[in-house]
């Protein structure tokens, strides 16, 4: 739990020691434990550790290599088969030491060596090079910035927008985009130049060029075969152990949002066996219930039956329930969001983890498991199972698949015809049709953008081509980059798609600002390659759906919550984002962003209406927020 950022200096000015105390200042919001900074010459590295990351995370003039600086947001889970693997590698290095050395020895290939989650910066004097990388999943998230007087890097957008010489001007295509739910480009951000790395790349800056690769993708020709059934089942539960205890490293007090479901019980489950077993404590879990007075209130199944047979089977001793709602204003929730994500949170994880994350502080918890994204593949319902039949040649078995419970003939001739088409010669038909898929369903978002754009002032619209090109449709392939046609393909592409990067990153900065770092089992990189490798009689079969965890987790979980065929949709019962202006706060942010000039873009007659009546805010919230941004960040409207 760090945050890190760095600035270059291209004009050949200094950096300004009292612009760099405002920018450590603003990253501090979430009061880190530690700050390291390196100022040399034109450029400068800073990071902001929690109490486990206290040990030192930026390193320069190492008497080993010398030419080298680094700073790293990090924790490798693969440290020790890296010992193992190189004698110059010991034990006592920090992760910071191991991704140094392995630069030093291997250069941009050194990503290829490692596994975790990870984004981290190196400077190279001898070649007057950066070297930026970002993690297989973006668990880590970093940001760069790059104009002719400065480069800059950060994993938090605000240190770089903080920067007085910073262009800020809004990218409205993801801004309008973000606002009606509809994808947007991989590295986009609100602001138009400031990008994000996409996972599983990295950056290299020199001569004030960059150039950004791919260092990574799945493997979705391997199938692993076993003759024996049993061993099936015995990897993927050494894997899986594997899995959470790579994330229990490092944590004095860890948590685990147990909610009833597979995947949080399961996690939960075997936190607590390895603790008990290895480090002599044990998980406490938190869960979202009802409360007697709301039970009537809110259409939410009570999963409670289920959470308590998951807490008496793994003798997990400390379970908290969340019964009551903390209601916040809307005025402290349109600040928070402007503040903490510099913009718009992925899935309004802040409002929704808030008092799970509150109680948990309370608690003293440093570290919380959470179950997603199983359902994206560890614990996936693999229903497109039958396009391994159709990579398998089988057509007997394809058209006799079931899709939900029922023969889907379109859904079988669809892919069944992109792959006849893919033999004509010079036509990538995948692509194509994956274009043509992604567009029609872009185009039902068109109606709705078109009618509710108009909370933009109509004569900033006219005379800004910016907005209106993003109020006009767009095309933006951020699911499957094509038409899959196999099992393997789509579900690497499910799990690898923006959706899972952009909610870890909301969950990591919402609990940032407990102090709390989320931790993903399921994303365990050799766990989800192994599943994501075995054939789909091991996913799904007749006798059982996510048939590899349900097998797997036999030793962990009660058979109601292991063999459990039904899922509960709702996060949680608590929810209160969706409340009316009524507390008045609504109201008295408009009136300050008024006065600070920050409504240029807003129709305000049309939102104070909307408050006055008591609206949902979901339709106007977040432009809201985008004028928070312009008071706090002075975004350049």
């Amino acid at each position: 739990m760090s945050a890190i950022f760095g600035f270059f200096r291209i004009d050949g000015q200094p950096i300004h020691k009292e612009t760099i105390n405002v920018i450590v200042k603003k990253t501090s919001w979430w009061t880190p434990h530690k700050v390291h900074q390196l100022y040399e010459e034109n450029r400068y590295f800073a990071h902001l550790a929690s109490a486990q990351d206290a040990p030192l995370q930026i390193i320069s003039k190492h008497k080993n290599y010398p030419h080298l600086s680094i700073v790293v947001d990090a924790r490798i889970d693969n440290k020790t088969a890296l010992v193992k693997q190189f004698n110059e590698l010991k034990t006592s290095f920090t992760d910071v030491e191991i991704i140094l050395w392995l630069y030093y020895k291997f250069g941009k290939d050194c990503v290829k060596h490692l596994i975790g989650a990870f984004a981290f910066a190196v400077w190279d004097d001898h070649k007057k090079e950066l070297f930026i990388a970002r993690d297989h999943f973006g668990i880590k998230s970093i940001h760069y910035y790059l104009d002719d007087k400065i480069f800059a890097f950060a994993t938090q957008k605000k240190s770089i927008v903080h920067h007085p010489e910073i262009n800020k001007y809004p990218d409205w295509i993801y801004l309008v985009n973000r606002f009606y739910r509809n994808d947007v480009q991989r590295d986009a951000t609100e602001y138009k130049h400031v990008k994000q790395l996409i996972p599983a790349h990295y950056l290299v800056w020199k001569n004030k060029d960059l150039n950004i690769q791919s260092y990574w993708s799945f493997d979705t020709k391997k199938t692993t075969f076993y003759k024996d059934e049993n061993q099936y089942i015995e990897h993927f539960e050494e894997l899986f152990l594997q899995a959470v205890d790579r994330r229990l490293q490092r944590s004095t007090k860890t948590g685990s949002h147990l909610s009833g479901g597979l995947d949080s019980s399961g996690i939960s489950s075997v936190a607590q066996h390895l603790l008990t077993s290895k480090y002599n404590r044990e998980i406490e879990t938190f869960s979202y219930t009802i409360h007697e007075s709301m039970v009537d209130k809110v259409n939410f199944k009570n999963e409670n039956p289920l959470v308590d047979a998951v807490v008496e089977f793994a003798n997990i001793t400390t379970a908290n329930r969340i019964d009551t709602p903390t209601y916040r204003k809307i005025r402290h929730k349109i600040i928070q969001e402007a503040t903490i994500f510099d913009g718009f949170s992925r899935s309004q994880n802040l409002d929704v983890e808030w008092e799970l994350l509150l109680k948990a502080k309370e608690r003293g918890i440093d570290t919380m498991l959470s179950g997603f994204p199983g359902d994206e593949l560890v614990t996936s319902f693999a229903r497109m199972y039958f396009l391994e039949y159709l990579e398998r040649g089988d057509m007997i078995r394809y058209f006799n698949s079931k899709f939900k419970g029922k023969r889907d003939i379109p859904k079988l001739l669809a892919p069944l015809g992109v792959k006849i088409a893919s033999y004509i010669p010079g036509f990538n038909a995948p692509s194509y049709f994956g274009y043509q898929y992604n567009t029609h369903l872009q185009k039902k978002h068109k109606n709705n953008v078109i009618k509710n754009g108009h909370y933009f002032n109509q004569n900033y619209i006219n005379n800004n081509p910016d907005l209106q090109k993003a109020l006009e449709i767009q095309y933006f392939n951020t699911h499957h980059e094509n038409f899959p046609l196999s099992l393997k393909e789509y579900q690497a592409n499910h799990i690898c798609r923006l959706h899972t990067c952009r909610r870890i990153e909301a969950e990591k900065l919402a609990a940032l600002h407990f102090n709390i770092e989320y931790r993903y089992p399921m994303l365990d990189l050799d766990l989800v390659s192994y599943v994501l490798s075995l054939p789909v009689e091991q996913k799904i079969a007749p006798d059982m759906t996510r048939r590899i965890y349900r097998r797997g987790m036999k030793p962990f979980l009660p058979d109601s919550v292991r063999l459990r065929d039904d899922k509960n949709g709702s996060l949680k019962p608590l929810a209160s984002y969706l409340r009316p202006f009524k507390d008045g706060t609504g109201k008295q942010l408009l009136e300050e962003a008024k006065q600070a000039n920050a409504t240029d873009f807003l129709d305000v007659p049309r939102i104070e209406l909307a408050i006055s009546e008591g609206w949902r805010p979901d339709s106007f919230f977040y432009l809201m927020v985008i004028a928070k941004l312009v008071i706090d960040q002075k975004m350049s409207l």
